[in-house]
């Protein structure tokens, strides 16, 4: 458990001691060692009904002067956590099917419970990992195709869009020809944008593969049918770095509208929790913690 603006359950380190008094440095759960800590009483350990502060693998916990003074070290969650699974024995659901728990060679969910903080050996500690890091990706896949089929029920007006006559200016002015992936992300871009339901594309390259001229081509087909688009960057330097590109590329075309914003130089009316901008912008280029923390009128 960890104290950062409230409580958290974190995964614990581990130590291997080899007999009632510490002798040995704690080992972590990535392997590194950590400081030697000081000898613990026998007869302390007699108090619960199994050795869970020594004589095995046991699970250090993070914590700070507030939680040890009130009993909360490492020492205070192993008997809470202990406690714990012993009153809940037997009443931990299995929340993964079962045709996949024996297809996968999972072990139960309760089992893993126990095994993560009160492992028997090395190799039980790497199974409960893998049965947990397994329930997380599975749910979150899960999730991720829910939020799919929710997509897929909007419909959208006005789809398939027109093809774009400043995309394809922007083209033909280009010094260079498109390259064979670059022409190929496009059609599929195309293809997966032309239905009525919203989509979301991840469109990935190396560094200076091209993405930035993808993404604008793109934007063009949405901005030539009066859709206004916005380009999230990371830092105020990409977000410049990106207007300054899709500028160059545009060449002395008429007007289409772009505009750039980030955090230090916020432009149009700009209050403390919103941005109004021309009702002429098309295409944004701004900084993503603007983004996030600002209220757009005139944006769709």
């Amino acid at each position: 458990m960890e104290y950062f603006r409230g409580f958290q359950l974190i995964h614990p380190d581990y130590e291997i001691l080899t007999s009632a008094i510490k002798t040995t440095y704690p080992i972590s759960s990535t392997g590194s060692k950590k400081k030697k800590q000081e000898q613990e009483p026998e007869e302390e350990l007699s108090e619960l009904p199994e050795m869970i502060h020594a004589g095995r693998i046991i699970p250090l916990y993070p914590s700070g002067e507030v939680l040890k003074s009130e009993g909360l070290d490492s020492r205070g969650f192993r008997k809470i956590l202990y406690s714990a699974l012993e009153k809940l024995k037997g009443k931990i659901p299995e929340i993964l099917p079962n045709e996949i728990v024996k297809r996968r060679g999972l072990i139960l969910r309760e089992e893993s419970y126990r095994e993560i903080h009160f492992p028997t050996d090395e190799s039980s500690l790497d199974t409960a990992k893998y049965r947990l890091k397994y329930e997380e990706l599975f749910y979150f896949n899960l999730l991720i195709e829910h939020k799919k089929k929710e997509r897929e029920k909007i419909k959208r007006v006005l789809w398939p869009l027109p093809e774009s006559e400043t995309a394809n200016k922007v083209r033909k002015n280009l010094p260079f020809q498109l390259t064979e992936d670059q022409n190929s992300a496009l059609q599929k871009i195309k293809e997966l944008t032309n239905k009525e339901q919203p989509i979301a594309v991840l469109l990935q390259g190396d560094v200076g593969s091209g993405k930035t001229l993808v993404a604008l081509l793109t934007a063009l087909r949405y901005i030539d049918n009066q859709i206004q688009v916005c380009m999230v960057a990371p830092t105020e330097i990409l977000a410049r770095q990106h207007y300054q590109t899709i500028l160059s590329f545009l060449g002395n075309m008429p007007f289409l509208g772009i505009e750039l914003l980030v955090g230090k130089e916020p432009k149009k009316t700009d209050t403390k929790n919103s941005i109004e901008l021309k009702k002429e912008t098309r295409y944004l280029s701004l900084e993503h913690t603007v983004f996030f923390k600002k209220t757009f009128t005139f944006l769709s």
